[in-house]
């Protein structure tokens, strides 16, 4: 009886220790950030420079849409944009969601951060933090910690359909000197199959695609004008606004909502480990080759 009762107890130890060691195991990505992220005042703006024409893209994008999902279950504002550069089109593949001013945009970052050339994927974290976009870790804690920082402006914005535009009221609570406000539309996901180039084969699944961004030198309140005539008449885009140095490129407030072309009117509520690749963490194996400053 009592060698059963033990043999018993020791079974009893072993199943709840192997339960607890599974639900770690298989417990979400974030799962462990998502109660420290939820207390968070702050924002995490993630910049994605990406092209279709680049083989090691695709992974850095999974994990742009998974810092979306983590956004969207801790209701925290951790704000992703896409852009897409035109430097790897010789390659065999165009990138249609490519503009040189995206391309110009990175190459800025690039001359910020002293680096010896451009390269993808890249993310840029509140335009002060530049990683290799394959390295989620590094990439999860700056975003922690960014989320965990008190902003140091606030901007809100309602938009209005008017006919074939959006017109955008804003506000920034706080204004510095050589900074302006820049105003991205997206969209919120496309899938495109790509039939040439380093990624020949594959459908890739994007995420907050930019599609246009305008930026003015801001008072504290204004308005944005955009044209929406060479958008196609459908619903899945988003607005991104944010708030940024020229100089050392700090990006102090974002916002954004989701918006539909086909609706008058829209309004914004204003509110105050998986393993890595080691092939993917230098930028010599990125991808083809750096594009030099």
């Amino acid at each position: 009886m009592i060698f059963n009762l033990m043999n018993k107890i020791r079974y009893l130890k072993f199943f709840l220790i192997l339960l607890v060691v599974s639900n770690t195991a298989f417990s979400p990505l974030f799962a462990s950030l998502g109660r420290t992220y939820g207390k968070s005042k702050g924002f995490a703006l993630v910049e994605l420079y990406t092209s279709e024409g680049c083989k090691a893209c695709p992974k850095a994008e999974k994990y742009l849409n998974e810092y979306l999902n983590i956004a969207r279950q801790s209701n925290v504002e951790i704000i992703c944009l896409s852009f897409h550069v035109n430097y790897w089109d010789y390659l065999g593949w165009v990138d249609k969601n490519a503009l040189p001013e995206f391309t110009n945009r990175q190459i800025n970052y690039g001359r910020h951060f002293d680096s010896k050339g451009v390269f993808t994927p890249q993310v840029i974290i509140n335009g002060q933090e530049a990683y290799v976009g394959t390295l989620r870790k590094k990439i999860k804690k700056s975003i922690g910690r960014y989320l965990g920082r008190k902003n140091k402006s606030k901007l809100s914005f309602t938009v209005t359909k008017e006919s074939d535009r959006i017109v955008i009221d804003y506000k920034l609570s706080k204004l510095y000197d050589g900074s302006r406000l820049y105003m991205a539309i997206v969209k919120e996901r496309e899938s495109v199959e790509v039939t040439s180039g380093e990624n020949k084969g594959k459908l890739l699944n994007h995420r907050n695609v930019v599609k246009k961004m305008v930026d003015i030198k801001p008072n504290k309140m204004g308005k944005f004008i955009l044209s929406t005539k060479w958008l196609p008449k459908t619903g899945g885009y988003a607005l991104i606004g944010f708030y940024q140095s020229l100089d050392s490129h700090e990006i102090f407030a974002a916002n954004q909502m989701s918006i539909s072309l086909l609706e008058k009117s829209i309004y914004l509520d204003i509110e105050e480990d998986d393993s890595e690749d080691s092939g993917d963490n230098t930028i010599s194996n990125v991808s083809a080759s750096i594009i030099g400053l």
